[in-house]
């Protein structure tokens, strides 16, 4: 599996982007506990990014409240279901673990949903 990488610019800091096989597999800011160091198999690939960068692009600013690309995380079954509920917060909102514990499901499970939280590969989307 060949994994490119790039930097995006942002409002909130700069990004690292990785993609693997056309898909982003991540989207951390720079500084972020969970995010990887570069591998050095990775390719520098900017050119890769073009949609995401875009799409990115407009939703900073606030002409995009949906995001239309192609993602794969890498998780627990769980982590995967609360990286799906994260999907389905409607733009402008902010929930709680609670609220979006019970939302999955799990209403029982706010801490769990808390750490599965902090290591969503892809934030932001």
């Amino acid at each position: 599996m060949n994994t490119l990488y790039t930097y995006y610019e942002s409002p909130v800091g700069r990004l690292l982007l990785c993609q693997s096989e056309e898909k982003l597999t991540g989207l951390w800011m720079i500084g972020e506990k969970h995010a990887p160091q570069i591998n050095p198999e990775w390719k520098h690939a900017d050119s890769a990014f073009g949609e995401v960068r875009a799409q990115l692009d407009a939703y900073f600013k606030g002409t995009r409240t949906h995001f239309d690309l192609p993602l794969q995380s890498h998780g627990t079954v769980f982590q995967e279901i609360v990286w799906a509920g994260l999907r389905e917060i409607p733009y402008g909102q902010t929930w709680t673990y609670a609220q979006l514990a019970k939302h999955i499901s799990k209403p029982s499970a706010v801490r769990a949903v808390g750490a599965a939280n902090g290591r969503n590969p892809i934030s932001i989307i």
